[in-house]
Formats: C-alpha cells, sequence, structure tokens
C-alpha cells in the first residue's frame, strides 16, 4: 500500500517546532502557534531545505504566513502540512490561530452568539 510506504515518509524531526502562545482578549485570549523561520546550516553533510526556483519566489517573505482554521477545527490543522510547506521555503514563518471557543482559545462570553465565519473577519 502506498500511504504507507515508508520511502514516501519525510523526516519532519529535523524541522523547528512549533510553540504554543496566547494573545490576551477582554474575555480571555485567542491560542495561537507560532513556527519560526528555519535556521539554515551551512554543513556538507546536513539536510537543508533547498530553496525553490519557481514563481512562489516572488512574494515578501519577510512577512508572517497567518493560518485560519476551517468551521470546527483548531490550529493544530497546519501542524503537518507547514513543516512540508518551509522544507522547500524555508525562509517563512507561520502563525496558526484557534478562534474563540476552538481549539486552545476562550469561549465567547455568554450572550455572543456568531452566525457565520465572516463574524472573525
Amino acid at each position: 500500500m502506498i500511504r504507507n510506504d515508508p520511502s514516501r515518509k519525510r523526516n519532519l524531526s529535523l524541522l523547528t517546532p512549533s510553540t504554543e502562545h496566547q494573545l490576551p482578549v477582554p474575555w480571555g485570549h485567542i491560542a495561537y502557534k507560532h513556527y519560526p523561520k528555519l535556521k539554515l546550516t551551512t554543513s556538507s553533510n546536513s539536510t537543508t531545505p533547498k530553496s525553490s526556483t519557481n514563481t512562489t519566489e516572488k512574494f515578501d517573505k519577510s512577512l508572517p504566513v497567518l493560518c485560519f482554521h476551517g468551521w470546527l477545527d483548531n490550529a493544530n490543522s497546519f501542524e503537518r502540512v507547514i513543516p512540508l510547506i518551509q522544507q522547500a521555503h524555508p525562509d517563512i514563518e507561520f502563525y496558526s490561530f484557534d478562534f474563540p471557543g476552538h481549539g486552545k482559545s476562550s469561549h465567547r462570553p455568554d450572550g455572543v452568539h456568531v452566525t457565520s465565519i465572516e463574524t472573525y473577519v
């Protein structure tokens, strides 16, 4: 079965792990994860990610990428995909957020109702 083929697995343990943080808000906190830019090494034996030469190099990598999960999900949705992106683009940092009431973020106060995702944006 291809899904369990060990040769297809990537070594994600060499990548920088995320760190969890909390952003204070009036009703509690918004939880988020930070994925810093990867530290590149100059050793010839290292498995340093290679930079891509395609058209994605035209965007400003000095700005972080903000990641927002789907409905009824949480910031861990990006735990596997961000390291894969960073293998090709080690000079990009990411932040993934939990919406209020999702993941590790505080719930909204009683009486506050949200009817659509646009309310958060």
